[in-house]
């Protein structure tokens, strides 16, 4: 009888497992494969464009109608324009965000949030806005801070607004925390165009 050398006996020892397990999985139809290279995720819709309020889905606009919503991105400089508008009665709005600065200043010369509550805006009429994107530029989130005149005196007031696409790119939603506020303000708005 022959017997093996040393050294073939120690790679067969090794292979023997290797090759067992490659042929137990073979009738079920695994195989081992080459590392694939991750596919690149789906490219991230832009907030970029024109919106329109879906007053079905979204918190009471009161005394306004309509709003739509103007989102124009190049680079760290983000305009948002809000247009309100009931009937005759209009207004615009327009915030420019630089976010490669730690606080945008927002000249803000009428509230058009001011509704029905008697607020309207007070101190420099400046809001102090910081906006940052989040989730891979999915959402953009600002948080503002600025002063309301009311009839029982002035009062500081922080705003943390959510901006955040859908999947499709087709809808925004926008939510917005005021420090004044206990329920959440939530509007939905269809995309108009790019």
């Amino acid at each position: 009888m022959k017997t093996s050398s040393p050294l073939k006996m120690s790679l067969i020892r090794r292979v023997a497992p290797i090759a067992l397990l490659a042929a137990a999985l073979t009738p079920l139809g695994i195989h081992a494969q080459p590392a694939q290279p991750v596919p690149p995720s789906e490219p991230v819709p832009s907030l970029a464009g024109t919106w329109t309020l879906l007053p079905d889905l979204s918190t009471d606009l009161t005394p306004w109608k309509t709003l739509d919503l103007t989102i124009a991105i190049a680079g760290p400089s983000i305009t948002i324009k809000d247009s309100f508008a009931a009937g005759a009665r209009a207004i615009d709005t327009v915030a420019q965000l630089d976010l490669s600065r730690p606080v945008s200043l927002v000249p803000i010369p009428w509230w058009a949030d001011n509704r029905h509550i008697g607020a309207y805006i007070g101190g420099d009429r400046t809001e102090r806005v910081r906006a940052r994107w989040v989730d891979d530029q999915r959402i953009l989130r600002t948080e503002g801070d600025l002063v309301l005149d009311t009839q029982q005196g002035s009062r500081a007031v922080n705003i943390l607004t959510d901006y955040q696409i859908s999947p499709s790119g087709n809808q925004l939603t926008v939510i917005q925390l005021r420090s004044t506020r206990e329920v959440p303000i939530v509007y939905v708005f269809k995309r108009v165009s790019p």
